[in-house]
């Protein structure tokens, strides 16, 4: 009787940690299989929002010294539409939408400022616009 009772403990030192290690393995695969390609993706998707904001945000810091502003509207367009694209609906939310498109006519205007005064209170309004920017971005991206 005493050599059942050990044999069946036994068989329980045996089989439970290798039950204990399939279901590991298997919890391993359903994270590899399902929620490892979606972070990776999310990771990634959140670096190239980054990498596109500093971009962006470099280029107005450079703009306040520009002279000539052709194309300067366009490019700004360009890292909008970029920016735009990191969002599942096509367009980023609503104030950074507001933001992106009132510093695309901000830049538009400047192409026709002559006035040495008009220039400076639209270097003050740039700037006031690109911080808020800067805010705005960090909510998404973190990293600025």
């Amino acid at each position: 009787m005493k050599e059942v009772v050990m044999q069946g403990t036994n068989n329980l030192e045996i089989w439970v940690p290798a039950i204990v290690s399939i279901i590991t393995l298997f919890i391993n695969m359903a994270f590899y299989m399902f929620a490892q390609p979606r972070i990776t993706y999310e990771t990634s998707a959140k670096e190239s929002l980054s990498k596109v904001s500093v971009e962006l945000l470099n280029y107005l810091a450079e703009i306040i010294s520009y002279e000539n502003f052709d194309g300067v509207p366009t490019q700004i367009r360009k890292y909008s539409l970029q920016i735009h694209l990191h969002f599942k609906n096509g367009t980023s939310d609503g104030q950074l939408e507001i933001l992106l498109e009132q510093i695309f006519k901000e830049a538009r205007k400047r192409k026709s400022l002559t006035s040495e005064a008009d220039i400076d209170k639209w270097n003050d309004n740039l700037r006031v616009l690109a911080k808020e920017l800067r805010k705005n971005l960090a909510k998404h991206c973190g990293a600025l």
